[in-house]
């Protein structure tokens, strides 16, 4: 759920509240007369959807309709009747712009430009808090830059260690970071390539199999349904570094052969 969401959600409960404590409590003008002095009702739902009025006509003139969109649908809850129509007309305008960004956002991503989709896809959630394409395609956004960042790449040790040089154990936490990070995000062949070549360089190195052992199993609990041959490769390489893996001997048995 996203914060645009828990805030829209948020504003019409409060505003559900409002009407509620405002019906239990008589304000100086009963039966709501106007005020002798200015003519105009003193109430303060009257005064509270003047004000949110205002703010939702602003909004629209800055072109903000996404925040526009949050406004009306205050007022269409104390009013849905007279604001009915101007909600659906912010919406509208809000659903044409979101899939123009996300439209550019798409190309953005095609041509590599990174920053320029990321800005287009926050621009659709910021318009659409829900969708879900938009959600994705920033998610994937950070993945390619882990990717460009982390995997492959020899870290500033790695450049400057002399030839048979040991490893430092610094450096190693921070690849079996990268490695681990990577796997979270279901880039199951990046990680347990990274952490393969570090299991073949340093056999003895109980960490890195365990991590390699733990990517393996995870790959092969997402691959059971889909691809079972390749959900049994992981799960046979996971129990040559870990026989008495209980988890990788349990989704063995019931993987197909």
């Amino acid at each position: 759920m996203t914060h645009a969401f828990v805030f829209r959600f948020t504003t019409l409960a409060a505003v559900a509240l409002l009407l509620a404590a405002c019906a239990g409590v008589p304000t100086g003008n009963p039966g709501g007369t106007p005020d002798a002095g200015t003519g105009a009702r003193s109430d303060p739902v009257s005064e509270f959807e003047a004000r949110q009025r205002d703010q939702a006509v602003a909004l629209e003139r800055q072109g903000q309709w996404g925040e526009a969109v949050q406004a009306w649908e205050v007022l269409a809850t104390l009013r849905p009747a007279q604001y009915r129509e101007r909600l659906a007309d912010a919406r509208h305008r809000a659903d044409l712009l979101a899939t123009e960004r996300l439209q550019r956002g798409r190309a953005e991503l095609k041509k590599g430009d990174l920053d320029s989709a990321e800005q287009s896809f926050l621009g659709v959630l910021a318009l659409q808090p829900e969708q879900a394409e938009a959600a994705d395609g920033l998610r994937g956004i950070e993945r390619a830059r882990n990717k460009r960042d982390y995997l492959g790449q020899p870290s500033r040790l790695t450049l400057t260690r002399k030839p048979g040089a040991r490893i430092a154990p610094s450096e190693q936490s921070i690849e079996l970071e990268h490695a681990v990070m990577l796997a979270g995000q279901g880039e199951y062949d990046e990680a347990i390539g990274m952490l393969q070549k570090r299991v073949d360089a340093s056999p003895r190195d109980a960490a890195a199999r365990r991590a390699l052992a733990d990517t393996l199993l995870k790959k092969a609990q997402a691959l059971q349904a889909s691809d079972p041959k390749a959900a049994r490769e992981a799960l046979q390489r996971c129990l040559k570094l870990e026989p008495k893996n209980a988890a990788a001997l349990a989704l063995l048995k019931k993987v197909p052969v």
